[in-house]
């Protein structure tokens, strides 16, 4: 069985979610050697059988949770914990201090306050504006003055969606006033202008410093299915979108990870849909491309020297394929057990 030091061990959360596949992937291609541990609420998650051992976990809102991530962590010697799906991420940055104290091991997300103000549609609307931000007009569906502005002053479609959400989940477009009506006074939910896709969205992945420094940042046009980017082409460096998003990272005082998320209006100009401040799920495909945000990040939030440039990246284009890996039935019946199981050193029967 392989083994690593302590120092280079590494948990990955929600090993189900396509962000926590790519970070594992993204590490995998890292110039450092990381021990990968990966833990997900259920037998059946993909992210599980790429790590060098892996164990189910309780669910991020389980009272358990921040217990026994402290007593893994302790346990097995983790020095990093990341994790890239929303609910996970805000519930460690909740209970990062208790984690921490208990394990000894590094949280690897950005401050409660920041990532719930960049969740909240509304809130980041109003901020981004603040700041002479492009961005689409946003009103709370519960704001019955402000949604007819906006049914004035924009043509349909028109866009519904959570307030605080995620990804692509849970939006709705709507292409009469009657249909927004029919949300009317509904607080969680918020109306948006809709800002034309006909053309490619730009995604930019910036990764800020614990003092706030922009340490990299590259920007894709990507084609999505079901909010999973399909197709992606990476921009030259130095690009507007690069620069717009570093200047909307450093307004929110962001630290980590951080996606920004734009799509061409018809004059041309990049507007701002979307704020995360976590890893996408384009991280693993960066990597391969020569931006390693993941391992860059890992080794500033150990406190290594890192280093990030785009200078290199090359502008190719990138298209996700379906994969499958085999593995033995026995790995998925000892994780639901209980057990912990080492698929790296077990090996699987190829990839189809």
């Amino acid at each position: 069985m392989r083994t690593a030091p302590a120092t280079d061990r590494i948990l990955v959360l929600a090993a189900g979610d396509l962000v926590a596949q790519g970070i594992i992937q993204a590490l995998r291609c890292a110039p450092r050697t990381y021990w990968i541990e990966a833990a997900c609420i259920s037998a059946e998650s993909p992210g599980l059988y790429l790590a060098d051992a892996a164990y189910l976990s309780p669910r991020a809102s389980d009272p358990d949770f921040a217990p026994w991530l402290g007593e893994i962590c302790a346990r097995r010697e983790i020095r990093l914990v990341l994790a890239g799906q929303e609910d996970v991420v805000e519930a460690l940055a909740l209970h990062r201090q208790r984690i921490e104290r208990l394990s000894g091991a590094v949280v690897g997300v950005d401050d409660h306050q920041r990532l719930r103000r960049a969740r909240d549609k509304l809130g980041m609307y109003e901020l981004l504006s603040q700041h002479g931000f492009p961005t689409p007009a946003t009103v709370a569906c519960d704001d019955a003055v402000g949604v007819q502005a906006l049914l004035d002053r924009y043509e349909p479609p028109w866009v519904i969606k959570p307030r605080f959400g995620a990804g692509s989940s849970g939006v709705t477009y709507l292409a009469s006033a009657d249909e927004v009506a029919r949300w009317d006074g509904d607080g969680a939910l918020v109306l948006q202008q809709f800002v034309a896709a006909d053309r490619p969205e730009v995604s930019v992945a910036c990764l800020m410093s614990t003092s706030k420094r922009l340490m990299g940042a590259v920007a894709m046009e990507r084609s999505l299915d079901r909010g999973t980017s399909v197709w992606v082409r990476l921009q030259p460096c130095n690009s507007a979108a690069s620069s717009l998003a570093t200047r909307i990272c450093a307004a929110l005082g962001a630290t980590g990870p951080c996606n920004v998320q734009f799509r061409p209006a018809p004059d041309g100009t990049l507007c701002c849909h979307d704020v995360n401040l976590r890893f996408s799920s384009s991280v693993g495909l960066r990597a391969q491309a020569g931006f390693n945000d993941a391992a860059a990040a890992v080794e500033m939030w150990l406190g290594r020297d890192s280093q990030l440039s785009s200078d290199g990246v090359r502008e190719d284009v990138a298209v996700r394929l379906l994969s499958t890996r085999w593995h033995d039935a026995s790995l998925t019946r000892r994780l639901r057990a209980g057990g912990t199981i080492n698929p790296v050193d077990a090996g699987h029967d190829g990839l189809v």
